[in-house]
């Protein structure tokens, strides 16, 4: 495979597609994570999945929903 393996888009604001994607996300392995957004609700999402290692921003209101954190 490739360096991503799936990517999943979730329409902002519409709560119905964030819970659509996690409980899918439920049936996967996940071995990295990586966020590439800087809000809130995104690390939120990311918090509740399970992943091995999880990737994303350094921001004062996301970064304890991560193992690395970037600027």
């Amino acid at each position: 495979l490739g360096l991503v393996d799936l990517v999943f888009e979730i329409n902002k604001g519409d709560r119905d597609s964030y819970k659509k994607i996690r409980a899918e996300l439920e049936s996967y392995e996940i071995e990295n994570w990586i966020c590439p957004h800087n809000s809130f609700r995104s690390g939120l999402l990311s918090w509740q999945i399970r992943a091995r290692h999880k990737v994303g921003y350094k921001n004062w209101n996301t970064q304890f929903f991560f193992h690395e954190k970037i600027n």
